[in-house]
């Protein structure tokens, strides 16, 4: 987007934390003058910033339809809005939000919402950093977080797609299959050939993507909340003066809608039959899972396709067994469901023949072990050199990472840090999760930075 004014924030580092700074970015036709004049050294540049700076308190709304039965346990919908005026980056977030408050409150006329159901909407990284401030238990009520960011752009205007971003494999949950399950089956833009009424033919491209650490999502992980995003991507509009309203397009918006939408109200609703549901589509997409690994892996054998079997199936029984949040009493059902999961992954990998694990170096076995509970930012205890460095690390690992994996890595190897993973293993889950070949090593530095910041311990 050659011509796109951009004002990104940025949060200064410690040394600098009393002064106010700010990034602009400046057009194509500038940049390449500005290249060519820094071949000949440095360069001083004048720029005039129209700007005030001032201490104030960020804007923070919050609705909630008060569940009957279980009132603490709560659906939260979060949108924000940052960036410039017209679009303000996310306002069409924050006006789905506004309209899945408008429908679900009128909604819960009709049927008994035993859980609560709440909507914040503010700035983008306050809004959620305020709601988890306010609401401490939050880790604990929250069943799932729906996060909206750029989630509606019009797809023929800006050649994007529409990405339901998953919650991360640390917070093992139901809801990506739920959610998954959800996209399949909610109505499309379009008839079928030779049918009338129905709409189930898909003119908009969604798909759902692995965890993407982008908006208020991230923090929401950090606390061990389901966290699941809708976003547009790629966002060639992102936080600029060219997200207008001819480019956001209400059929994004209400698909969208319709599969959060729908899974508020069935949560919000569930008893024993929804829940039991709900972990059957759960249990049989884990069975999927883990018959294309060993497709996958065919041939290929290798103690690494052992420990990835391990992990989708340990990973799997644990999202399926978040179903009690709904309901206690299909305990049978879940472990009728774990037994075959089990017995699944034991006969993948026993038609593997995988052999014995080689020798490996010492931070593998090493634990790190949490020494805070605030909230964190990814690269404490990093310089810049630092970063680059890792990067070319993982590049030399596996030709698909590199510098733009530094940002989901780092996020995902923090929240994998329960006190009892090695660093082996959160190189594994890391390794799996984004489909990568992560070197422990890499991780070790990541979380060294941590340990440098104050945050962790090895032991």
């Amino acid at each position: 987007v050659p011509e796109a004014a951009h004002l990104p924030r940025l949060r200064p580092a410690e040394k600098f934390a009393d002064e106010d700074i700010w990034a602009l970015s400046i057009p194509q036709e500038s940049t390449a003058v500005l290249k060519e004049s820094l071949a000949d050294g440095a360069v001083i540049i004048e720029a005039n910033v129209d700007v005030d700076v001032f201490d104030t308190t960020a804007p923070y709304l919050e609705a909630t339809i008060p569940g009957t039965e279980n009132p603490e346990e709560t659906i939260l919908f979060c949108g924000h809005a940052s960036g410039i005026k017209p679009g303000a980056n996310c306002a069409e977030g924050t006006g789905l939000v506004v309209e899945l408050a408008r429908t679900l409150n009128e909604l819960a006329d009709e049927y008994e919402f035993k859980r609560s159901v709440k909507f914040i909407v503010g700035v983008e990284g306050p809004v959620s950093e305020q709601y988890l401030e306010r609401n401490p238990d939050a880790t604990e009520d929250v069943v799932t977080s729906l996060t909206y960011c750029s989630t509606g752009h019009k797809q023929s205007e800006t050649e994007s797609c529409l990405l339901l971003s998953s919650s991360p494999d640390s917070v093992p949950h139901v809801t990506n299959d739920y959610l998954a399950e959800l996209a399949g089956q909610s109505t499309k833009e379009a008839d079928w050939i030779g049918k009338e009424g129905g709409q189930e033919l898909p003119l908009l491209s969604l798909k759902q993507h692995y965890y993407t650490p982008w908006s208020d999502n991230g923090r929401f992980a950090q606390c061990d909340i389901p966290a699941p995003l809708f976003m547009s991507w790629p966002d060639r509009c992102f936080h600029s003066q060219l997200l207008t309203a001819d480019v956001i397009d209400p059929a994004a918006l209400r698909r969208s809608a319709l599969i959060s939408g729908v899974a508020a109200l069935e949560l919000a609703t569930a008893g024993a039959d929804e829940a039991s549901s709900i972990a059957r589509t759960v249990g049989g997409r884990s069975l999927q899972r883990l018959q294309r690994l060993g497709g996958r892996y065919s041939g290929d054998a290798t103690p690494r396709a052992r420990r990835h079997v391990d992990f989708v199936a340990d990973r799997d029984i644990e999202a399926l067994n978040s179903v009690l949040e709904l309901s206690d009493s299909v305990s049978d059902t879940l472990d009728q469901l774990e037994s075959q999961i089990k017995r699944t992954a034991e006969q993948v990998k026993a038609s593997l023949n995988v052999p014995a694990d080689a020798d490996h170096s010492e931070v593998v076995d090493l634990v790190p072990v949490r020494t805070t509970d605030d909230l964190v930012s990814r690269w404490v205890g990093l310089e810049y050199d630092d970063l680059l460095s890792i990067a070319d690390e993982f590049a030399e690992s596996d030709e698909d990472a590199g510098w733009r994996s530094l940002r989901v890595v780092s996020d995902e190897a923090w929240n994998f840090v329960d006190g009892e993973r090695t660093v082996g293993d959160i190189a594994d889950a890391v390794s799996f999760e984004f489909g990568l070949t992560i070197e422990p090593e890499s991780v070790y530095r990541i979380l060294a930075g941590h340990e440098n910041g104050g945050n962790l311990r090895f032991e």
